[in-house]
């Protein structure tokens, strides 16, 4: 984490989830309008897609759980807060890399074969991402965060 400020955490935190959030949708945006023959079919067999798409949005959003909670595991709760900030910083990069990388590739498979279902799987891991916006009270109950600890991330700014 380079700002070592509690009070700073949080909105770089979210400026972060912003980003990913931002590019994803665009993404999306531009394989919709790119696309002149879009179609919107789920029973199409183009491929092994219709099958590894939503698998993989589904496992991304699981793994992504998984993958936060077992990192946060790791974390010594009694070290000083910055470090803890940092930490948890670092997990949620790793936890919206799990989400985000299906969800391109939803949104490739799309733009490959022109069927636009491939976009609705995508947009259902973006809505879950969306969802994982960071705010104050999540990630301190996601660290447990105790007395002053949780008193300096509370403090506005």
């Amino acid at each position: 984490m380079q700002n070592s400020d509690p009070k700073k955490f949080l909105s770089s935190l979210q400026m972060i989830h912003l980003s990913f959030c931002m590019a994803m949708i665009a993404f999306t945006l531009v394989v919709y309008f790119i696309n002149d023959e879009r179609t919107y079919d789920f029973n199409t067999m183009d491929f092994i897609f219709p099958y590894l798409v939503p698998m993989l949005v589904i496992a991304g959003i699981m793994a992504s759980n998984f993958v936060f909670k077992l990192q946060l595991k790791k974390l010594d709760k009694k070290s000083v807060l910055t470090k803890q900030l940092a930490f948890y910083q670092s997990a949620s990069l790793v936890k919206y890399a799990v989400i985000e990388a299906p969800v391109l590739f939803a949104i490739v498979a799309a733009f490959q074969t022109r069927n636009m279902a491939y976009l609705s799987i995508g947009a259902v891991g973006i809505a879950y991402f969306v969802m994982q916006r960071p705010n104050r009270d999540k990630v301190s109950q996601d660290l447990d965060l105790r007395g002053d600890h949780r008193r300096d991330l509370e403090t506005d700014a």
